[in-house]
């Protein structure tokens, strides 16, 4: 077995130790030199502690460091605050030296009346005495002007107001545009389907038809709603056919619809200015009016009354889930509704409760 050859600090190690155990005065000698050679490198360090930390600035304290960045912060905000203030100063000066030159261009120029309207002009020129017998004469005469002449308004159903459905029916053969035409403006659903109703009676008396398409724009109150699918869905039934409602996006108009609607107000105008004397007094006036000017729209009457019996005919409804959301509404032969939120969905049988 190898051993380790002692060094020489070793074996004076050892035999320092074994010194002070043979002898008290060895030991105590030792001990104070040992304190001695100990104070004195305490005090070495001491002092070179002393001499380094002389030599190096002083350091601020955190608190030093809070109070010199509040300082510094004070003094860039006075600097800003002051360049805002001259900044301000300089466009009041601008805006006041600017008031003064358009001050001075407006007192150097010439005022210029503005010109004298045409009839202004004239009625300053007329004797007082022909302004009064003029006076005088439109009042005698304002009574006696006809109901319907130039003097009213052009048409009469900006005057009274009528109802106008209008609309285009696809068919294999035979296709035509329509225009419905009642007294009562209402626009709720029972009348849109009063006026509607004449076209589909006159269509299955005429046609053998098994299904119908309907297109229209997509109003809550007039069409997609719950009276309108109860009427769809009834008709239906009564009648034994398929029907089928497409709600076209809102803002996206009716296109031939509306066009028939323009020519039918353009056919009013044209009958009322050719008649400005002729009382025009119920929407079958105006219908009798334009009957033979458009005869490729074929024109229906309907009354108030048909609004009314449709409205008694209908039930207490409840509103269908989800109404406001569909594009498409199918109404079958056997009386269930189906519907769609795309064209592109599966139709989903609708529950209803009436």
């Amino acid at each position: 077995m190898k051993t380790k050859p002692i060094t020489r600090d070793a074996r004076y190690k050892n035999k320092i130790r074994v010194k002070r155990i043979l002898s008290k005065t060895f030991d105590r000698d030792f001990k104070r030199k040992k304190a001695l050679q100990q104070r004195k490198w305490r005090s070495t360090r001491q002092q070179k502690q002393a001499a380094s930390s002389s030599s190096l600035p002083d350091l601020p304290t955190t608190e030093a460091k809070s109070v010199l960045r509040k300082k510094e912060g004070k003094k860039r905000r006075r600097a800003k605050a002051r360049k805002v203030k001259q900044e301000l100063q300089a466009l009041r000066d601008t805006v006041q030296r600017l008031a003064k030159e358009n001050k001075n261009l407006r007192a150097g120029r010439c005022e210029t009346p503005p010109p004298q309207l045409p009839t202004a002009l004239f009625l300053d020129n007329v004797s007082p005495s022909a302004k009064r017998r003029a006076t005088n004469r439109l009042r005698d005469t304002k009574d006696d002007l006809a109901r319907g002449s130039q003097s009213a308004l052009r048409a009469f159903y900006f005057e009274q107001h009528v109802a106008l459905h209008t609309g285009y029916v696809w068919l294999k053969d035979g296709s035509f545009s329509f225009g419905c035409l009642s007294d009562d403006t209402n626009h709720m659903a029972e009348a849109a389907w009063a006026g509607i109703r004449c076209v589909l009676n006159e269509l299955l008396d005429k046609k053998v038809i098994f299904t119908i398409n309907l297109i229209s724009d997509s109003p809550i109150s007039q069409y997609r709603n719950k009276t309108m699918f109860f009427l769809m869905k009834k008709f239906a039934v009564e009648h034994k056919i398929e029907m089928k409602w497409i709600f076209l996006e809102s803002g996206h108009g009716k296109g031939i619809a509306d066009a028939i609607g323009g020519t039918l107000k353009r056919k009013f105008d044209d009958a009322i200015n050719f008649q400005p004397d002729e009382s025009f007094s119920s929407a079958s006036d105006l219908l009798h009016a334009v009957e033979h000017s458009a005869d490729k729209i074929k024109l229906y009457l309907y009354e108030k009354s048909d609004v009314e019996e449709v409205k008694k005919s209908l039930p207490k409804l409840e509103t269908i889930k989800g109404t406001a959301s569909f594009h498409e509404v199918m109404a079958t032969s056997d009386g269930k509704l189906y519907g769609k939120d795309l064209s592109s969905d599966t139709a989903k049988l609708l529950k209803t409760k009436f």
